[in-house]
């Protein structure tokens, strides 16, 4: 950034004018690269926001029955193993490898 001399305080209150709108014109255009790059990723379908194909009520609605499903004892069991089966399988593979 090149050195400026100013020679009276209207100048700087310019050059201070010019730099506000110049730092509220990146904060407008990178919102605005924000909110294309959002309706790229998410886009809309008569105002609603969808995600691979998949509204987002539905999703709310499949993650609450998944919530509901793995918080009783099939969700117990599963989060017990899952995990044993997990290590099963890499165990398995590693010594087939051998």
């Amino acid at each position: 950034m090149e050195k400026k001399k100013f020679y009276s305080f209207e100048e700087i209150n310019h050059e201070l004018e010019i730099l506000k709108i110049q730092k509220q014109l990146s904060y407008h255009k990178l919102m605005k690269s924000i909110d294309d790059t959002k309706e790229t990723i998410f886009p809309t379908d008569d105002g609603e926001h969808k995600f691979l194909g998949l509204s987002v009520k539905s999703l709310s609605s499949i993650i609450g029955t998944t919530q509901k499903i793995t918080s009783g004892p099939v969700g117990t069991i599963a989060k017990l193993a899952i995990p044993f089966l997990i290590n099963w399988w890499i165990n398995r593979k590693k010594k087939s490898g051998n």
